[in-house]
């Protein structure tokens, strides 16, 4: 189950929380980008949203036996936060997404009433953890948040952190799965006030404009992916095809 429900560890946490402290002085080493940019690898390619974000190179990373590709890209310029993208294409065993019966909704209320799942989430200082079916491309994807809260008083920050998942069948390579991962870290409460003294409230963007923008900008890429060698026809055949559209999620 580790593909539907990913939680974000405190190792991927420091790193992201390191990226937007340290932002200004790795400015310089980074690369802006806009929707013309292409990223491209065996399986995928998408565009850049059309402006404010920046990667630190164009390679993908790449995992286990060279069939699993990651990119990430950035957003810097809300004054309150950062945001974050990464497209992901891997192999995959799940069962979620290549049975058209599969009842996700039993699942997610069955793990969520486990006690192991709410101590995690307990001892993680995860506020709330949401999931709904959607669709892209025809296929059938899972869609899960989970917002998060860090720090005490003397700063407080809190992060909200989005999965969209698909699976399709690849035509020589079997069961693939397209991930996108999305999320927005940004100070908040008194710490948020005190961290941008000097400025009028109006000024200040509400952690709401970083959530907006960035399901905004995941719209961009989400429109401009492109899944190479997808086996449309043996879709069709086993009823993983259809005629609905993507929706945002609603949280």
């Amino acid at each position: 189950m580790k593909e539907i429900r990913p939680k974000f560890s405190k190792v991927i946490f420091l790193c992201c929380l390191s990226i937007y402290l340290s932002a200004c002085s790795f400015g310089s080493r980074m690369v802006h980008v806009t929707n013309k940019d292409k990223f491209e690898n065996p399986y995928i390619s998408f565009n850049a949203p059309t402006k404010n974000w920046r990667i630190y190179n164009r390679k993908w990373r790449i995992g286990t036996n060279n069939n699993r590709f990651y990119k990430t890209i950035f957003n810097d310029s809300l004054s309150n936060g950062s945001l974050e993208i990464e497209v992901t294409s891997k192999p995959t065993n799940s069962i979620v997404y290549f049975n058209k019966d599969f009842d996700y909704h039993k699942m997610w209320e069955r793990m969520n009433k486990d006690p192991r799942e709410i101590e995690r989430n307990r001892e993680q200082n995860i506020t709330y953890d949401e999931a709904e079916v959607t669709y892209y491309r025809g296929m059938k994807c899972t869609n899960s948040v989970f917002s998060r809260g860090y720090g005490g008083d003397m700063y407080s920050a809190s992060s909200k952190n989005y999965l969209l998942s698909c699976g399709y069948y690849h035509k020589t390579e079997g069961k693939r799965l397209i991930v996108v991962s999305y999320r927005y870290y940004g100070a908040s409460g008194v710490s948020r006030l005190q961290e941008e003294a000097g400025k009028k409230a109006t000024d200040i963007p509400p952690l709401s404009e970083a959530e907006r923008v960035l399901k905004k900008d995941l719209k961009e890429v989400l429109d401009s992916i492109v899944l190479k060698d997808v086996d449309w026809d043996r879709m069709n055949r086993e009823g993983l095809l259809y005629d609905k559209s993507y929706k945002t999620i609603r949280w």
